[in-house]
């Protein structure tokens, strides 16, 4: 179970385990931000929200390249 604390500083807990590597901002954003709408966002909205100056298609690189970040995190986490 993920958990995401976002009073004062942010903490991610992954199965009740504090998550102490480093993690970049966007993701923190990205994960809370999808926390709080709690419903299915369109990739595009996505990109645009997290990279507002920048063309869709960058922004739509930079946003897959997070997801897969994200996704290994887990996995990773999961595994150790």
């Amino acid at each position: 179970m993920l958990e995401l604390i976002s009073l004062g500083k942010v903490e991610i807990r992954l199965n009740g385990i504090v998550q102490r590597r480093r993690v970049d901002e966007r993701r923190i954003l990205l994960l809370i931000y999808l926390a709080e709408v709690g419903q299915l966002q369109s990739r595009q909205s996505l990109a645009t929200l997290l990279w507002p100056n920048v063309e869709l298609e960058l922004a739509n690189t930079s946003l897959r390249t997070l997801l897969k970040r994200l996704r290994l995190q887990v996995m990773f986490t999961n595994v150790s």
